[in-house]
């Protein structure tokens, strides 16, 4: 449920801002702290499971009671509490936005059926700033934390920023970006380490010479180090490259 206030000043400066109640994401801080930052396109639907890596704690470990397929983003609530949100922005016309966002999802931290109820919050702040018709920059910064278990068995902070410059001229769009993330690991776990740190660097190049076809294609280049203790060694630290290719149509 989420009530919005929207005012507009005769200026065109618009200010905007939320308050929300939430349920169904009481899972929220298990992907982060066991497997950790990852790029990727993937959209969780409702009682999706992705899977977990093969995790010292999770393999007759701390936390072996962990369903074994893996953590369920989006599902029932778990432990009947509802999470809040807030957010607010700022939009200048034809200049850019502001916006803050403030979530918690007010986990209890017990395990319920097969899966923990983390407690999750962050604080994120993001802007846009349009240069000029054709240039634009974004950026956008994220800090929080993530609990689960009563006495707090594991327990991390995570940060992530990025800043994206964009370029339209004549149907093409070049744009750059940078990404930087990080999980702390801050409980004293034995067997549980959830540390990972990195960066990448992403080039984009697409052409919409109309509003309905677009073609592009994207370099990432991804740098990660990861401390995570496997069943069986440990998690591989991650540097890859991928190339994307994109064809999108908008059928009217």
């Amino acid at each position: 449920m989420d009530l919005n206030f929207r005012q507009t000043f005769a200026s065109g400066v618009q200010w905007e801002t939320a308050a929300t109640a939430f349920g169904g994401n009481d899972t929220m801080g298990a992907l982060l702290a066991w497997r950790g930052w990852s790029h990727g396109r993937q959209r969780s639907v409702f009682g999706e499971t992705l899977p977990l890596p093969r995790l010292q704690g999770l393999n007759g470990g701390n936390f072996e009671d962990q369903q074994d397929g893996g953590t369920t983003p989006f599902t029932h609530d778990l432990d009947h509490r509802l999470g809040f949100a807030f957010h607010t922005s700022l939009t200048l016309p034809k200049k850019g936005v502001v916006k803050v966002t403030v979530v918690d999802n007010n986990g209890d931290r017990r395990l319920h059926s097969g899966q923990y109820a983390w407690k999750t919050k962050f604080a994120q702040v993001g802007a846009q700033w349009n240069f000029t018709e054709h240039f634009l920059i974004l950026g956008e910064y994220m800090v929080g934390s993530s609990q689960m278990r009563q006495n707090f068995e594991v327990d991390i902070e995570f940060k992530s920023a990025y800043l994206l410059a964009s370029y339209l001229a004549n149907d093409w769009r070049y744009s750059v970006r940078y990404d930087n993330f990080s999980v702390h690991d801050r409980d004293s776990a034995p067997d549980d380490f959830n540390s990972d740190h990195g960066d990448s660097y992403t080039f984009a190049l697409f052409y919409q010479p109309e509003k309905a076809w677009r073609v592009g294609a994207e370099l990432l280049h991804i740098n990660s180090r990861r401390n995570r203790l496997l069943a069986v060694g440990k998690l591989d630290n991650d540097d890859e490259n991928q190339v994307s290719i994109l064809v999108s149509y908008l059928f009217k």
